[in-house]
């Protein structure tokens, strides 16, 4: 996340305040795992009514494998099983919002520096497998 923190915001105390906004919370973030091997982390929370992918973080090596696409469509099947939307805000120069708009996420909202995806109201259901 760091390059694209670093091309939305180019002062350090608007860096520091994303990363104190949205600091690692350990209760709710799960490691990624690969054949056994560390790749990344997920974090996120279950609300009454909705999921949020707080953040989702595929080490780079890994990147463009089909890992972090697994993963998300593993969390929309089990918020789709509990008739809920998964939610999440994304940096508009991270280039993971054609993942998100293939895996069904639509734009719910936008402001200067971050697109606000969910699930909600989508006719696609995305399955396992697909």
């Amino acid at each position: 996340m760091k390059k694209y923190v670093e091309a939305t915001w180019q002062e350090v105390a608007d860096r520091e305040h994303y990363y104190l906004i949205n600091s690692f919370q350990q209760s709710a973030t799960q490691i990624i795992q690969c054949n056994g091997e560390d790749v990344g982390r997920i974090t996120i929370r279950k609300l009454a009514n909705r999921v949020i992918i707080d953040g989702i973080h595929i080490l780079e090596s890994f990147q463009g494998q089909g890992i972090g696409r697994s993963v998300i469509s593993q969390v929309i099947e089990a918020a789709n099983g509990d008739d809920m939307p998964v939610e999440l805000v994304l940096l508009k120069v991270n280039p993971a919002k054609k993942l998100y708009d293939d895996l069904g996420f639509r734009l719910d909202k936008e402001d200067m520096y971050r697109y606000y995806m969910s699930t909600a109201g989508s006719q696609k259901r995305v399955c396992l497998g697909e």
